[in-house]
C-alpha cells in the first residue's frame, strides 16, 4: 500500500504542472487505478485460486502502460520521453 501511494504521489508531482484544466480528472483517474492496483495486490495474498496471479499481472501492466502514456503526454519537467512500449503491453493484456 505504501509503495503504491508513493508511486501515485511521485507521478502526480511530475504530471500536475502540465495538466492545466485536467488536474482533477487525471488525479481522480490516477487514484482510481492506484486503488485497483492495491486491490490486486491484496488479492494476490488473500485469494485462494490461481487467478490471483493473472489479476495482479494485469493490474501491473495496466498501471505501467497508463503511466507511460500519461508521462509522455503531460510531462513538462524536462525529463526525456519514455520509449513507447505500449503496443506490446496492450497486446499482452
Amino acid at each position: 500500500l505504501i509503495g503504491v501511494l508513493v508511486y501515485l504521489a511521485k507521478m502526480l508531482s511530475v504530471l500536475l504542472p502540465g495538466l492545466g484544466d485536467l488536474k482533477v480528472p487525471v488525479s481522480v483517474y490516477a487514484l482510481t487505478i492506484s486503488i485497483m492496483l492495491v486491490m490486486a495486490l491484496k488479492g494476490a495474498f488473500n485469494w485462494q485460486n490461481n487467478s490471483k496471479h493473472i489479476v495482479l499481472i494485469g493490474a501491473v501492466f495496466f498501471v505501467t502502460s497508463d503511466s507511460i502514456l500519461a508521462f509522455n503526454k503531460f510531462n513538462t519537467m524536462g525529463f526525456p520521453m519514455i520509449p513507447k512500449p505500449i503496443n506490446p503491453i496492450f497486446s499482452i493484456i
